[in-house]
Order: structure tokens, then C-alpha cells, then sequence
């Protein structure tokens, strides 16, 4: 979950799977969950919705445990930090990339307009932005992807 939308750890341990809308495709963040006390739609990029897709339908908590858990306990057998929040900082990094768009990516992660020119403008390219919202679930080699026509 903490991949692709941008969420901060708090919020993301805070979230029911009710607050997920597969059909609209947004991720709602209460304002009794946010940092900021602000209501706020996260919208579901489309590699996240590959990611969350298995899970629908399901209740109860997101995620039982610390968000970033493994992802911290991978880095620390490979002798590497993990940084707090860091795939949310990753995230506003590839997504002010991608849609050049201050106040945007501001609302969608509950932020203000200067720390994210302050802090995440032209740390990447447009490039770099759709290789990282390109990270998706790996399709087993039988299964073929139908699409609508």
C-alpha cells in the first residue's frame, strides 16, 4: 500500500478497506486519519490497482502492522537504512515528474505547494516518474490479461 498513492505511514495504518474505492478509483483519507485533520481523495494510480485488486472485498484494518515492516526488515538484512516515510517521499518525487502539477500532488497527499517545490521539484523526469508508477505485480507466465474491447 505504501508503494504507489503517497500516504504517510500513520495514515496508511489507520486505513479500512472500506476507505478504498475500487470503482472510483480513489483511496478516501478521513480527516480523523490525516495528519493535517483535512478530508482528502487519493486517487489509485493504475500499478497500485493492480497491487490492491486481489484484496477486494475484504474488511477490517489495511495493513494489521507497521506499513513499512518489511520493507524494513528487507533493507536492514541487505545492511541498508529505510528512511521514515520514504516511499512517500518517492511518490511526490515521481508524481510532481509525471503531472507537473504543484497544487495537485498537494492536495492528493495533504500537503502544502511550497514544501513539495521546496523539496521534490526536478528531483526526476517525466521518464523516470513512469518507470515508477510502472512497478506492478509480475503476471505468471500462464495467465493471459483480457481486456474489454
Amino acid at each position: 500500500m505504501a508503494l504507489s498513492p503517497g500516504l504517510r505511514a500513520s495514515e496508511i495504518l489507520r486505513l479500512d478497506w472500506s476507505d478504498v474505492n475500487f470503482e472510483r478509483g480513489h483511496i478516501t483519507v478521513a480527516a480523523d486519519k490525516a495528519k493535517t485533520a483535512t478530508r482528502r481523495l487519493v486517487p489509485i494510480q493504475p500499478n497500485l490497482m493492480q497491487w490492491l485488486t486481489p484484496y477486494r472485498g475484504r474488511r477490517g484494518k489495511v495493513v494489521g502492522h507497521r506499513a513499512d515492516y518489511h520493507a524494513i526488515a528487507f533493507a536492514n538484512k541487505r545492511g541498508l537504512t529505510w528512511p521514515h516515510n520514504c516511499l512517500r517521499h518517492s511518490y511526490a518525487t515521481y508524481r510532481l515528474a509525471a503531472v507537473a502539477d504543484t497544487a495537485r500532488v498537494a492536495l492528493e497527499m495533504g500537503n502544502s505547494p511550497q514544501k513539495l517545490m521546496t523539496n521534490y521539484r526536478e528531483l526526476a523526469d517525466e521518464h523516470e516518474a513512469r518507470a515508477w508508477f510502472a512497478i506492478s505485480p509480475r503476471q505468471p507466465r500462464n495467465v493471459v490479461t483480457l481486456r474489454a474491447g
